[in-house]
């Protein structure tokens, strides 16, 4: 497969000077390079057409400026001139992606590592043995193949394993079709970044587009994105589901919605991250939301024998993160269900208007079609193919709705880093440990959350070139790091098919979502700054450093265009809607679409409006609700 062109190893070369300095030089560069190199090739086409359109983009960009020629072409001192001059939103989009693209490669490589004193280990020491986990039994099907089923259940993760289980429990026979690979914990060995390669779609690169583009990771494997999220569990705030009843007419009493957290909470294990895990960057953000008197509490999860190692959003190496692959699936196994992995289903089965199967084709380990197809039969088909894909199977299978695909709502999210008088060591203990719940009915989540630095740095780049940069990121172990997460009351996605099939999120962030960002911002500023925080850095041009209350009102009275934020998104929802308003929403109240027999839908593009909290346990209620409704109307048949 061909690799980077000399020219794009060039800006990698370039960055790597105007971030690290001296530092990249030496030898350093070239191996670099070709590790990223050899990671790029094996990467998908589609992550592989960003990561070029990226380099590309940089490599013209100074074509555009007063004294034109290529960035790999410039000295040191005129790259980072130029960079520096950037403020405008369109080209400062380009540059973060470049940015981040280009730190993490250096940031993966262990004398970097060590140079910022990152080491993957677990806070609680020292470790107890690891627990003895069953492998979960999945078929990877190698050729034609036809199977028959009572359901048929597309995805496996929050909404799909839900189901599967509590059908397969009720003796209905159950088939699962999941596009990705199991996760082994011979996996949990890999470097990060191959983690990232393999559970994760489109490789980690999937984004939406506009202004700004706002990076969306998801996951693709055996239990979806549940492997692959920091794990935080919260009921669905209850002026949330009165929102649902109000604007759409969804029918879900608040007791029966109690009852059912309740059980998912037992199910899971779900309790607060203990203590001796909570690791120094929870403890900051605990001190600043103590000293202000604001809501706060260590954050929920489904946890067992929890160590701390940091890396919760990267297949947890203790399995200790009770994902769906170590929770409901198996219970679904063990009542006979069947998995099928590397399975992309391609089109539901209708005849007349009732949902009879599924047809799949069959993908290699590099989640390539191998020409093999399985065909599902089945007496009623289950869609939880996640926001972004459930539309397009209903869509390539007939079904046809004004809304279908539409109002697609995200949790935008910012991240600010605070430098401390104390050595914090963020990567150390529960990735994402302790929460801040004051806004949250104004639509603002703040939780401590720190990933591995080289995966966070490809997200949300730091501040600053050249020297002051390569001190800030020496300063790494005395960073805390807080992410903002913001519900888009106002803004809107829209999924659109790509000749191929494929989908994309054509999204718009609105001046008044793009203002509660702002002052979600201000708000974790002011929480750090009460812990005792030097400096709030943030990667808003000219508002880097926030040191005190003046600085904040002043980065507050600003004009910020939506393209100086720096944005990762989560939680994509509410593309094919429930509620009883038949002109609004394509599924009922129970997940049924309309119009059909036996088609139904058990996944988070159901929830009508942003929940603000992480959905998780949101996903997991509609889809036991779904379930519930599955047997009602088996019983009945």
């Amino acid at each position: 497969m061909r690799g980077l062109t000399a020219d794009q190893k060039q800006v990698i070369a370039q960055f790597g000077r105007l971030l690290w300095g001296q530092e990249a030089q030496n030898g350093c560069t070239e191996r670099v390079i070709q590790r990223f190199e050899e990671w790029f090739c094996r990467l998908q086409p589609e992550a592989q057409w960003m990561i070029r359109g990226v380099l590309n983009a940089i490599q013209w960009l100074p074509l555009l400026s007063p004294s034109p020629r290529l960035f790999s072409h410039m000295s040191d001192g005129q790259a980072c001139a130029f960079v520096e001059r950037i403020r405008d939103p369109y080209r400062l989009a380009v540059l973060r992606a470049a940015k981040g693209l280009c730190g993490m490669s250096f940031l993966l490589d262990e004398a970097f590592e060590a140079r910022i004193g990152y080491a993957q280990r677990p806070l609680r020491e020292p470790p107890l043995p690891l627990p003895a986990l069953t492998p979960l039994p999945v078929v990877y099907p190698d050729g034609d193949g036809v199977e028959t089923a009572d359901v048929v259940v597309i995805g496996s993760g929050a909404g799909g394993a839900t189901v599967a289980m509590r059908l397969a429990e009720a003796g209905l026979r159950v088939v699962v079709l999941e596009e990705g690979e199991l996760a082994h914990h011979v996996h949990t060995q890999l470097p990060l970044h191959e983690r990232v390669r393999l559970f994760y779609r489109a490789n980690g690169f999937t984004a939406t587009v506009g202004v700004p583009p706002i990076f969306l990771p998801m996951g693709c494997t055996v239990g979806g994105t549940t492997v692959v999220n920091s794990g935080t569990c919260f009921r669905t705030p209850p002026f949330i589901l009165e929102r649902w009843r109000h604007a759409f007419g969804v029918v879900l009493e608040q007791e029966l919605a109690e009852a059912y957290f309740e059980r998912i909470e037992r199910d899971l294990a779900i309790q607060p991250v203990p203590d001796e895990v909570l690791g120094g960057n929870g403890r900051v953000l605990q001190r600043g939301a103590e000293r202000l008197g604001v809501r706060h509490a260590p954050l929920s999860r489904p946890q067992r024998e929890c160590h701390g190692t940091g890396v919760c959003a990267f297949v947890c190496p203790r399995g200790a993160k009770l994902d769906m692959r170590l929770s409901y699936l198996p219970r679904a196994v063990q009542a006979g269900a069947r998995i099928y992995a590397r399975t992309r289903a391609e089109r539901i089965l209708i005849e007349g208007n009732r949902a009879v199967g599924v047809e799949a084709q069959v993908l290699d380990a590099e989640r390539q079609p191998t020409g093999s197809r399985l065909q599902v039969r089945a007496r009623a088909v289950v869609v939880a193919a996640g926001t972004l894909y459930t539309p397009v199977l209903l869509w390539q299978s007939g079904v046809r709705h004004p809304h279908l695909g539409k109002h697609v709502h995200i949790h935008p999210s910012a991240s600010v880093f605070a430098e401390m008088p104390e050595r914090v060591e963020g990567w150390r203990g529960v990735m994402q440990s302790y929460g801040v719940t004051e806004w949250v009915e104004e639509g603002t989540l703040i939780e401590a959350t720190f990933p591995p630095p080289a995966i966070g740095y490809a997200l949300h780049p730091f501040p600053f070139w050249g020297e002051r940069h390569r001190a800030l990121l020496e300063r790494a172990a005395y960073l805390a790091g807080v992410g903002i997460l913001t519900a888009d009351n106002t803004s809107s996605g829209r999924i659109v098919r790509l000749p191929n099939g494929m989908p994309i999120l054509r999204y718009h962030l609105t001046v008044a979502d793009q203002r509660r960002i702002l002052q979600g911002i201000a708000r974790a500023a002011r929480l750090l700054l009460a812990a005792g925080a030097q400096v709030v850095y943030t990667d808003l041009p000219g508002a880097e450093c926030l040191r005190s209350e003046a600085d904040i009102e002043q980065f507050l009275n600003r004009r910020w265009h939506a393209g100086h934020l720096s944005l990762s998104a989560y939680h994509p929802a509410g593309s094919c809607r429930m509620g009883e308003r038949a002109d609004l929403c394509p599924a009922d109240s129970y997940g049924r679409i309309r119009g059909f027999e036996g088609l139904w839908v058990a996944d988070a593009s159901l929830i009508p409006t942003p929940t603000v909290v992480n959905p998780q346990v949101t996903i997991m209620m509609l889809a036991h609700r779904v379930a519930d409704a599955i047997l009602q109307q088996w019983k009945h048949a």
